[in-house]
């Protein structure tokens, strides 16, 4: 809920510098959070929300069987589902020049490290986004807009310690509210350095793996040392898996990644890829190395139960911090003479295990005959975590990935099985089935491709991304990125698009500028960019229109600051044209009055929201498919906004949806919004039992009201200033609070956490 301090002018200028140790570098903006900046010129983070106890013990038990399962992921943490966000957590703070500050803290008590998984994540430019744990020695962020992504979720990378804030700075000027929600949060409780034992009494080496690996580092993997550089750790939500950054035939340069099916979960999108975590030579360090960096989502390409693989694509391209290396891969059927495999046993630094023999076929947990590649380590093994890791010939290529085995140090069985590349390669039926399509895109009909190093020079690449793009009928812009270390030309056949620049060197930018669309159907231009042998075609989709009705006809209506007028009681036809199309509709009451939002004829899953003229939340509406949204409130003299925007990116270009803000006599009852949201507090929110409802007003008579999710009245409190709810007896869920003093009334959130 919201909560404003008042305070005096801040300086401008920048009042101190803090040192942030122990960074690791996510792909972030950098810089220093807002509330450091101030000091004491900002209130204290809030109190922090605890999590419910996690049961250390039974998660132990269950590990006790599961790590020698190969076919699940290994788990380091325990996933909680917790749905925060501004509008029912944390608090937030007005800044001098209209600026705000929004900061949740929470807890977990006992965690080695928290990470947390955005379920809602949008962000305007200006906007940023830091995380930090309670001592302030490790901090990650900014985040911004360049990790907005399509799915709009955001997975963060370990922050050690068991209470973590994080804090949200928007600027005034930006052109859109930002939307955020913290749909899960991890409490890890074994990790690398927690120097547990291994159920079979032998001691650890640094980390949770057994004392028989090789690090990467250690001179018997010196050969290796560009094929070390596609491996990367997998954080998936509480899981660790392994994978390995791997080349197209032309040397695209796109950040695909193979890994294991069994490593499957639909949250890929916020999926963190840690590159580099390993010793920097043969001895385990003292403690956990800091120098890795990590990137976050990605989106599913291909899996395939029968060679147990994953195809992903990162939703960034690795940078040079990252040193990314693209290894190669030999789709033959022949047996390698030896093999190698570079892998994260347990979520542990980077080992490389040596198999001096033949492969042999085999096959694994009901796979198809002759599916997997069958080694027996001569020297280290792997584990749980070592998941989806790269199994390497003698050439130095992929020819599998981890599936499973038996494997594991002092063990009697040495010998783990490997999904075959040639049975990946064109065994399913479809792309989302098979690598073909994904790494040969030409047809070329290699057997066989080297690695390939996009900052080592030599071979030549070219990639353009997005590979489309939807876009209004209103005239206007939008941008592809060129990925390349070649000079290259783009050119478009359309005579309704233009195209800048028209060459350039390296990468760059190019931006298509179209008109605007009065015809009845969409149209498509192709835009072809060329260089150094490589030819990539992407394409402008451009809605058309329909009638009286077309996809932001008004000259902008996808932001607050420039939203048309809505004319009351009339039908507005318009469309939500495109994946990130929202569409902004401003209305005014000069009295209080009933009003009720309809939006209907919907040809896709649409939402709609209500918002103030700050562009906060009163009231959403999620029905789901095609059912028709409403909301009704009484709501005072003012300025409002209807917010339409499609669930989970859908959209149409050829239907339009109906809006229409009907008014009426004011009603009374639900939400007078006249009660200034800064006179009210709930803290702890999310709860697990008791929360405090306090009152600024400490003087007038209160009556405050809580119901359920369906509108039962739950509980009742009358009195002044100052209230103890008790929601230990409740399901968990979210509780809705109306609170009436003065004659004014206010209804918020408060969510209690399941029992």
């Amino acid at each position: 809920m919201n909560k404003i301090y008042a305070w005096g002018v801040v300086c401008t200028a920048f009042l101190s510098f803090i040192s942030i140790a122990n960074l690791q570098a996510q792909l972030s903006a950098g810089g220093t959070p807002m509330s450091f900046i101030l000091h004491d010129r900002v209130a204290p983070a809030p109190e922090a929300i605890d999590m419910a106890p996690v049961d250390i013990t039974r998660l132990r038990a269950e590990d006790a069987v599961n790590d020698r399962d190969f076919t699940k992921p290994h788990r380091f943490g325990h996933l909680m589902e917790v749905g925060m966000n501004p509008e029912n957590s944390g608090v937030w703070e007005e800044l001098p020049g209209g600026d705000r500050l929004w900061r949740v803290t929470v807890r977990s008590f006992g965690a080695q490290t928290i990470n947390m998984i955005f379920s809602r994540y949008k962000l305007p430019v200006g906007a940023q986004l830091f995380i930090y744990n309670k001592d302030r020695s490790m901090v990650i962020g900014a985040f911004t807009h360049a990790n907005n992504q399509p799915e709009e979720v955001l997975g963060t990378t370990l922050v050690e310690g068991d209470e973590m804030v994080v804090e949200y700075y928007e600027p005034a000027w930006v052109t859109f509210p930002g939307e955020l929600e913290i749909g899960s949060i991890v409490h890890g409780y074994r990790l690398p350095g927690d120097g547990e034992p291994e159920q079979e009494g032998e001691g650890r080496a640094f980390g949770d793996s057994g004392n028989c690996h090789n690090n990467v580092n250690c001179p018997s993997g010196s050969a290796w040392a560009n094929q070390k550089k596609s491996v990367v750790r997998i954080v998936n939500g509480g899981d660790w898996c392994t994978g390995a950054l791997i080349n197209t035939a032309n040397n695209s340069g796109l950040p695909y990644l193979l890994t294991a099916n069994h490593c499957y979960a639909s949250s890929y999108a916020s999926w963190v890829f840690w590159f580099n975590f390993e010793a920097s030579g043969c001895t385990n360090p003292a403690s956990s190395p800091t120098t890795y960096t990590t990137l976050s989502g990605s989106s599913l390409k291909a899996r395939n139960a029968a060679s147990d693989f994953m195809l992903l694509q990162l939703n960034s391209t690795p940078g040079v911090t990252h040193t990314p290396y693209y290894s190669g891969w030999n789709r033959g059927t022949t047996a390698p003479t030896s093999s190698v495999c570079i892998h994260h046993p347990s979520g542990d630094i980077k080992k490389i295990s040596f198999d001096n023999n033949a492969a042999t076929n085999s096959s694994w947990s009901g796979t198809p005959a002759n599916s997997h590649w069958h080694v027996i380590w001569d020297s280290g093994v792997t584990e749980p975590g070592s998941s989806g890791s790269p199994l390497y010939d003698q050439n130095q290529r992929i020819i599998g990935q981890l599936h499973g085995g038996a494997s594991v140090c002092g063990g009697s069985d040495l010998s783990d099985e490997y999904g075959k590349f040639s049975v990946s390669w064109n065994t399913g039926t479809t792309a989302a089935t098979r690598l073909s399509d994904w790494l040969d895109p030409g047809s070329s009909g290699a057997t066989t491709v080297n690695g390939y190093d996009p900052f080592a020079g030599g071979a030549n690449f070219l990639s353009v991304t997005p590979a489309n793009q939807n876009v209004s009928s209103a005239a206007g812009s939008t941008a592809f990125s060129v990925s390349s270390n070649v000079s290259w030309t783009a050119s478009g056949a359309a005579s309704w698009v233009t195209i800048s620049p028209a060459s350039g060197t390296n990468n760059g930018t190019v931006t298509a500028t179209y008109t605007a669309n009065t015809g009845s159907t969409s149209r498509v231009a192709t835009i072809t960019i060329t260089g150094g042998g490589f030819t990539q075609n992407v394409t402008v989709t451009q809605a058309g229109t329909t009638g009286s009705c077309s996809n932001d006809g008004e000259t902008a209506n996808n932001t607050r600051q420039t939203a048309p007028t809505i004319a009351l009681n009339v039908d507005k036809l318009s469309q939500i044209g495109s994946s990130t199309d929202v569409d902004w509709w401003k209305f005014t009451l000069s009295a209080t009055t009933t009003v009720t939002l309809t939006l209907g004829t919907l040809p896709a899953d649409f939402d709609l929201r209500l918002r103030r003229s700050n562009g906060n939340i009163i009231a959403t509406s999620q029905n789901g498919g095609t059912a028709s949204e409403t909301i009704t409130a009484s709501l005072a003299a003012g300025t409002y906004y209807a917010y339409v925007y499609g669930y989970n990116g859908a959209f149409s270009t050829s239907v339009c949806y109906t809006l229409r803000v009907s008014t009426g006599a004011f009603q009374g009852g639900e939400a007078d919004k006249n009660l200034d949201e800064a006179s009210i507090s709930i803290a702890p929110n999310p709860t697990n039992g008791l929360t405090t409802l306090r009152l600024s007003d400490e003087t007038s008579n209160a009556r405050v009201l809580v119901y359920d999710q369906i509108g039962r009245k739950v509980m009742e409190e009358n009195g002044r200033g100052q209230f103890e709810l008790n929601f230990a007896n409740l399901p968990g869920g979210t509780y809705i609070i109306r609170v009436e003093t003065g004659g004014k009334t206010l209804v918020e959130r408060v969510v209690v956490s399941g029992k």
